[in-house]
């Protein structure tokens, strides 16, 4: 059986969540992803 480490705590989701600020989080990484991709295919 795996000991599971006593010093790991929840996820950073999970904190996220619990502030209220995960879909927003969410959100805000998929739109600066979208920006690199195209300033990515501009450079090209």
């Amino acid at each position: 059986m795996i000991k599971k480490n006593k010093h790991i705590g929840s996820s950073f989701d999970d904190f996220l969540q619990q502030e209220g600020v995960l879909e927003e989080s969410q959100a805000s990484a998929a739109k600066r992803v979208i920006v690199f991709q195209i300033q990515e295919s501009v450079k090209k």
